[in-house]
């Protein structure tokens, strides 16, 4: 070998080491990276399942609450049709507070206990005949015990 080549041979050793040595770094990082992006992607695809489950969860919610205010609406319809129709009676308008409605209860209970009927409760104290009938129910039992 001429001494050209053999001096060539020594520049190129080194650069060929180098070169080795990038080629096997390259390797490394590219291996790692690839390692890094499976892992994002099993990561991205559990955020993306999970995303679905809560979306799901959250039309459900939607869809419930939905219920429960149509329902709350029936509700509130069917409330105001009872207290129509209550009015309409003339079953509404008697407040606790009220003293003749009071006084009217007192006398039908004192009555209860000396024995009327329900028909005298209903002529003489101008209840309705469920409240005569109620008021007896409830008075009656005490009376008798009263008596004992």
């Amino acid at each position: 070998m001429t001494p050209e080549a053999t001096t060539l041979l020594t520049q190129i050793e080194p650069i060929s080491a180098i070169l080795a040595i990038l080629i096997l770094l390259l390797l490394v990082t590219s291996g790692y990276l690839w390692q890094q992006q499976r892992r994002l992607q099993r990561q991205q695809l559990t955020l993306l399942t999970q995303l679905e489950q809560q979306q799901k969860d959250m039309r459900a919610l939607l869809q419930s609450s939905t219920q429960v205010g149509e329902r709350v609406g029936r509700l509130e319809r069917a409330t105001k049709q009872l207290a129509s129709r209550q009015e309409e009676q003339g079953l509404r308008g008697r407040d606790r507070g009220d003293e003749e409605y009071d006084i009217a209860y007192a006398q039908a209970i004192k009555l209860v206990r000396k024995g009327a009927s329900v028909e005298e409760l209903v002529d003489i104290c101008g209840l309705a005949r469920d409240e005569a009938e109620l008021i007896m129910r409830m008075h009656r039992r005490q009376a008798a015990a009263d008596r004992w």
